[in-house]
């Protein structure tokens, strides 16, 4: 499990970027993932504007670095795009 902190800077990141429509936490991970978080990212209709994906990768990979340089910790994220 994630600290509450770390999971609301990443929602709240997530949130800013133009093409997603909402996000939700997972409540349960799919059997053959092993993650702290797993999140559900809702595209907007002109999201085929944007490399959403790669963009998505970047800003939860570099968020994770941030904690791992904090904390000695690099947390496990799930994500998926609908």
């Amino acid at each position: 499990m994630l600290k509450v902190e770390l999971t609301s800077e990443i929602l709240e990141k997530l949130r800013k970027l133009p093409f997603v429509k909402d996000i939700e936490i997972l409540p349960e991970l799919p059997e053959d993932v092993d993650a702290q978080l797993g999140i559900r990212i809702k595209l907007s209709e002109d999201a085929e504007k944007y490399p959403a994906g790669k963009i998505i990768a970047e800003l939860i990979n570099e968020i994770s670095w941030e904690e791992f340089e904090q904390s000695g910790r690099y947390p496990s994220i799930y994500w998926e795009v609908e």
